[in-house]
């Protein structure tokens, strides 16, 4: 693996003396057999939409064959229709629409339900029971080496876990949950040799970074594992990634990105270019991490654990972070944050050295934020749909009056006869589903906005804290930065089933 250029000789001679023993380590980290805990899944049949086992698959599928392996998806039973997909029939077509006609009136989307299809059968429940089971199974027996990397990846619901943003938690089955804290009982279980990669796709899962921390609490005592990990959402934001939709433009999340970086070929069998920033023919988890950063289009605010780290541990944070010229901050940065940089640079418009202080001004001063071209093009779109509604709406209520009122005695019949009226009128439950997604994707636009600039600014700050770091930093601290950050350096020895070239 190369290391990106630095600007200074005595830095670059300090790095070898803190990584050079870990070298023989870190090349076996991608070439030794894998051990893997996938958990997936909603707290329930409805939530657990298709998008999440289509997650679950695709990772699974990109495990060896060699490698020992828990899937843990939501009731545990292979035969249960646990996972909710999109009604298309009519009737389905025409409640989609009357929920979309009347959002206040909180309807519920039409969904079906069928079992799992996940491409191995699942070990067990998505529950802390089975957590911690699985973790013993997955622990080294005598004779096996304790180096191997594990890794776990969670793919489903979070929460915030009321005020506590430090702890959220991960949905499991059964409307259950396990917090920050709890997981870290389970890496606690775990050999300090076995070097561990995380990766979460849930909202607020920013947090589990904290798992850097003996009893994940933030800024105690780091955990003596080589532990990684990469998160789709800072601690207080939502992720994309759980919809009940399955086509190829549905796939807008960070896992996918992700591990479409690290194995060569996405979901749907495309190939990835341009993850190896640096051209060594190995892409790395940060590599993979700083890719998904620049080319996924969703709300997703990924971050990993020496993002956290250095804001815990880094050179105090002070509002001249973002004053670093942005040629200076390129210049400190590895190959694959300098790729993600100029990408993020161009979808936001940003040029010139202050780019990094005009990008902190538009996301905390701009009101409403977004583009003037994004705000003409949502201003349209919401003109066009609420137009089409009130339009169906009139031709609804004059057929159904009590659809009015959902309080009044008549709105259940109501309901049912205004369900047949669009079932009856395909072409018309067709225009509102696709005046919603216009509009959708108009305000789609808008919330990636502001999702490439916190990312930008995420990664500049990462950047610039790194540099002074590695400048200022007391001895240990750098260690166990340096540490942290070479483990990141290091790749997954996965496998892509059936590509396309």
């Amino acid at each position: 693996m190369k290391r990106s250029t630095r600007t200074s000789y005595a830095r670059s001679v300090f790095l070898a003396l803190v990584v050079g023993a870990q070298t023989a380590s870190s090349a076996a980290f991608s070439a030794a057999p894998l051990r893997s805990l996938i958990v997936g899944g909603g707290p329930d049949p409805r939530t657990d939409a298709a998008q999440i086992e289509g997650h679950v698959h695709y990772v699974a599928s990109l495990l060896p064959e060699a490698t020992k392996h828990v899937v843990l998806f939501t009731d545990g039973k292979p035969d249960n229709k646990t996972v909710s997909y999109p009604d298309t029939t009519p009737e389905g077509d025409a409640r989609s629409a009357l929920s979309t006609l009347l959002p206040k009136y909180n309807l519920l989307s039409p969904v079906l339900l069928r079992p799992p299809q996940l491409g191995v059968a699942p070990d067990g429940p998505s529950s802390r029971e089975a957590i911690h089971r699985a973790v013993g199974r997955l622990l080294p027996k005598a004779g096996e080496s304790k180096s191997n990397p594990l890794l776990l990846y969670f793919a489903g619901h979070g929460e915030p876990n009321g005020d506590r943003q430090e702890n959220t938690q991960y949905d499991l089955w059964g409307d259950k949950s396990i917090s920050v804290h709890d997981l870290s009982t389970e890496i606690a279980r775990l050999s300090p040799k076995t070097p561990v990669v995380l990766v979460m796709a849930q909202c607020f899962s920013g947090a589990f970074a904290n798992l850097l921390y003996y009893e994940g609490k933030p800024g105690g005592k780091l955990v003596p594992q080589n532990l990684v990990g990469f998160f789709s959402s800072q601690k207080d934001r939502e992720a994309s990634g759980c919809d009940w939709s399955t086509g190829e433009e549905d796939y807008q999340d960070f896992s996918s990105y992700f591990f479409g970086a690290l194995c060569g070929y996405n979901r749907f069998g495309h190939p990835v270019q341009g993850a190896d920033a640096d051209g060594n023919g190995v892409v790395t988890l940060h590599e993979a991490f700083c890719y998904a950063l620049g080319h996924d289009d969703s709300i997703d605010t990924p971050v990993c654990t020496s993002d956290i780290f250095l804001r815990r541990f880094g050179a105090p944070w002070d509002g001249n972070v973002y004053e670093t010229p942005y040629a200076k901050a390129w210049q400190a940065a590895s190959p694959a944050q300098r790729a993600a940089l100029d990408t993020l640079s161009q979808k936001l418009g940003l040029a010139g050295e202050d780019r990094a202080l005009a990008a902190y001004d538009t996301l905390t001063y701009r009101d409403p934020l977004g583009q003037p071209d994004q705000l003409a093009a949502y201003r349209d779109a919401s003109d066009k749909f609420s137009t089409l509604c009130q339009t169906t709406l009139a031709i609804l209520f004059k057929k159904c009056p009590g659809l009015r009122w959902n309080r009044s005695r008549d709105y259940n019949q109501a309901e049912k006869s205004a369900v047949e009226t669009l079932a009856a009128l395909p072409a018309v439950c067709h225009d509102v589903e696709e005046s919603s997604k216009a509009l959708d994707r108009a305000q789609g636009a808008i919330d990636n906005d502001e999702a490439y600039l916190r990312r930008f600014l995420e990664l500049y700050g990462s950047v610039v804290l790194a540099e002074r770091l590695r400048e200022q930093g007391d001895p240990a601290t750098k260690a166990n930065f340096e540490r942290l950050w070479q483990a990141e350096q290091q790749s997954l020895p996965l496998r892509y089933p059936h590509p396309t070239q």
